[in-house]
C-alpha cells in the first residue's frame, strides 16, 4: 500500500475518531430529546458513517492514482469538508446548539455538492461515489431541523 493511501485512510479515521468523541460527549442529552419521525436507532449512525467514509476514501485513492493534478484542490475541499463535518458534531452534540449545527450542515452539504460537481468532470464513478454522503447529509438535515424544532 502506497503512503498517499494510508495518509488518506489516516485522515479520515482521524475525523471519524474526533467527530465520535464530540458525539460521545452528548449522548445522554441526545437520548433526552424529542426525536422527529424516521429517526433511526443509533447504531445506525455508526454504521452508516463507516461506511460513507469509506466510500469517500476510495474516492479520494482512486482520484490520487487517476488524477493527480486535480488531487490537491480536490483534497483541500474534503479537508474543508471535514471541518464542517467536525464543527457540526461539537456544535450540535458538545455545545447542543442545534440551529448553528443545521447552518454548519447547509455549509456541508453545499461543500458535498461541489466536490461531487469537480469530480464528476473527471470520473462520474467517484461522483456517484459521494452520493450516499450527499443524500445521508441531506437526512441529516431533516432529522437536525426536526429535533431543533421539537425540543427548543
Amino acid at each position: 500500500m502506497k503512503i498517499s493511501t494510508i495518509l488518506i485512510i489516516l485522515i479520515f479515521m482521524f475525523i471519524m475518531f474526533m467527530g465520535g468523541e464530540f458525539t460521545k460527549s452528548g449522548l445522554d442529552w441526545y437520548h433526552s430529546l424529542k426525536l422527529p419521525p424516521g429517526t433511526p436507532p443509533a447504531i445506525v449512525f455508526s454504521i452508516v458513517w463507516i461506511f460513507l467514509y469509506t466510500l469517500i476514501a476510495i474516492c479520494l485513492v482512486r482520484i490520487w492514482k487517476t488524477k493527480p493534478k486535480q488531487f490537491g484542490l480536490i483534497m483541500t475541499l474534503f479537508v474543508l469538508n471535514g471541518l464542517f463535518n467536525l464543527a457540526w458534531s461539537y456544535l450540535f452534540f458538545t455545545q447542543k446548539r442545534m440551529l448553528i449545527a443545521f447552518i454548519d450542515l447547509c455549509f456541508l452539504w453545499v461543500s458535498i455538492g461541489f466536490i461531487i460537481c469537480l469530480t464528476y468532470r473527471s470520473s462520474k464513478l467517484n461522483a456517484y461515489l459521494l452520493l450516499p454522503y450527499a443524500l445521508w447529509t441531506a437526512y441529516a438535515g431533516y432529522l437536525n431541523l426536526g429535533l431543533w424544532w421539537l425540543n427548543h
